[in-house]
């Protein structure tokens, strides 16, 4: 998991809601809608975004994306003066159309932005052959964090898959403009996403919608991690005086890796960001790849030089890699060690 702004200690919520609204109360709707939003983004520190949208050709059918940092930062959002407003008063606006959408968050990214009446929002949702998940994934998502990082005029992009069905995929996008959104498919990175998805998917549609209240904290930026297993065991990381503690996934990489427990190394210190041992090519099964941005103290295995690394600085790159774990500790005084015997050892 990748966050910069805000600190998740577990996967955020994100609510797609399909509404009804009577057409006769459709100002009662966006002024109690609108009031719930600016209450929660701007009060509540665990709401991170909340937008109401509706149908250009039928206005009376609206959606509401919702972003939370944690389930708690949810339960607190139902408790909330403002929702229980807006639940009272929601038989007034609503007809009997009311449908939540289950989803898991594959991806959250955002800026902070201010709504203009020129602003332009996107639903995709988009089914992707059996077989073709994984490799969709990988691609989609390096095209979104790319969109994120490098484009101005790309303010929101949240990307996440049905809860009963992994292979469809729900997509809400914020752009500053039509000419924003113009521009993004124009770019290298929006193109090698559709020329290397063109044969992966089943069918995509697109909800016409025009936003009624956007708003945000803004600086997200979340990555599901879920290629390899849950982080299980300890190890011990010892070089010098000094002891560091990481926490592996567990995958056939990590496995390997403890069945050679303890062993001792020498690492470099490189490029100025890394401690590195390469343990040569092969060394160590090879599971599901990750390709996106490193954490400071992750514990990676870079397979094209059989590379066993230690980060203490990152600097934004992207690169595919094995993830093997996790130090929580404070890294960044290992960029002071040159070469140095490091110890690899299973907590007792």
């Amino acid at each position: 998991m990748l966050l910069t702004g805000f600190t998740l200690q577990a996967e955020p919520i994100f609510n797609i809601f399909e509404l009804g609204v009577k057409s006769a109360e459709r100002s009662l709707y966006v002024a109690v809608g609108r009031n719930n939003i600016t209450q929660s983004v701007l009060k509540d520190k665990a709401t991170l975004g909340m937008y109401l949208v509706q149908e250009k050709t039928n206005p009376n059918k609206t959606y509401m994306f919702e972003v939370y940092a944690n389930q708690k930062g949810y339960q607190e959002h139902l408790k909330s003066e403002q929702y229980k407003e807006f639940l009272k008063q929601s038989p007034l606006f609503l007809t009997d159309h009311k449908k939540k959408i289950e989803v898991v968050p594959e991806y959250m990214g955002d800026k902070k932005f201010r709504q203009t009446k020129s602003i332009r929002v996107n639903y995709v949702i988009v089914g992707v052959k059996n077989g073709f998940n994984d490799a969709f994934r990988k691609v989609v998502l390096e095209e979104m964090q790319q969109s994120i990082k490098k484009e101005k005029g790309v303010y929101a992009i949240y990307a996440a898959t049905a809860k009963d069905n992994p292979n469809k995929w729900y997509f809400f996008e914020i752009y500053k403009d039509d000419a924003a959104y113009q521009r993004h498919r124009e770019t290298p990175h929006f193109k090698k996403y559709l020329a290397e998805t063109a044969d992966m998917l089943e069918n995509k549609g697109f909800v016409d919608i025009q936003g009624i209240e956007l708003l945000n904290k803004g600086n997200l930026n979340y990555v599901k991690s879920d290629f390899g297993g849950k982080m299980t065991q300890q190890i011990k990381i010892t070089m010098g005086q000094q002891s560091l503690h990481a926490t592996l996934e567990d995958n056939s990489a990590t496995r390997a890796l403890i069945a050679k427990m303890p062993f001792t190394v020498r690492m470099q210190n490189l490029y100025g960001r890394e401690l590195v041992h390469r343990l040569g090519a092969r060394a160590l099964p090879i599971g599901k790849l990750r390709h996106d941005a490193c954490k400071v103290g992750d514990l990676i295995y870079w397979p094209p030089q059989g590379s066993l690394v230690i980060l203490y600085k990152q600097n934004g790159e992207i690169f595919e890699r094995q993830q093997l774990g996790h130090i929580e500790q404070d890294v960044s005084t290992l960029g002071r060690i040159k070469d140095i015997e490091v110890t690899f050892s299973v907590e007792p």
